[in-house]
């Protein structure tokens, strides 16, 4: 079975934190928590893979790490970045 790019919020949990990543997984342990969770989705790892390969992005990236060599303390800053909100300032860090 192929993983999913979407899931309810409901489905979420410590179980897939590598799939949807911590504060999603910890939105999803809420309810159970007894704490009131609005209604839900998170969309998932494979869908800003999928985003990021489709639109070439990654090829961007790539080209940019080779024309500009970077810092241990900026590919620190670079993986903070995980979402596709904040993929407009990881290319701009990037490219600077």
């Amino acid at each position: 079975m192929s993983k999913p790019i979407i899931l309810h919020l409901r489905e979420v949990d410590r179980s897939v934190v590598a799939l949807v990543g911590g504060k999603a997984a910890s939105l999803g342990e809420m309810p159970s928590s007894g704490l009131l969770t609005p209604e839900g989705f998170v969309v998932t790892i494979i869908a800003y893979e999928v985003f990021v390969s489709k639109n070439r992005i990654d090829e961007i990236i790539k080209r940019a790490l080779r024309e500009r060599p970077i810092d241990s303390g900026v590919i620190g800053s670079v993986s903070a970045l995980g979402s596709t909100m904040h993929l407009g300032a990881l290319i701009a860090l990037l490219l600077g």
